[in-house]
């Protein structure tokens, strides 16, 4: 369970705060991009820039 902190307690520590936050994000995204790698891994299956963000633009329908 994340422990918060007292607002007082963070006041002037706002590079700590980011570094724990920047931490978070970096880790979610490096796992994101690995379950990406393992997906594209697992089959031969490759789609175009275009074929991509045509279905971005178009709800995701796939």
């Amino acid at each position: 369970m994340t422990q918060t902190k007292p607002v007082a307690d963070r006041r002037n520590k706002f590079s700590e705060v980011e570094g724990v936050v920047n931490t978070r994000i970096s880790d979610d995204t490096e796992r994101i991009l690995d379950e990406a790698d393992h997906a594209a891994a697992a089959t031969d299956t490759r789609y175009t820039h275009n074929e991509v963000f045509s279905r971005l633009k178009g709800g995701i329908n796939v």
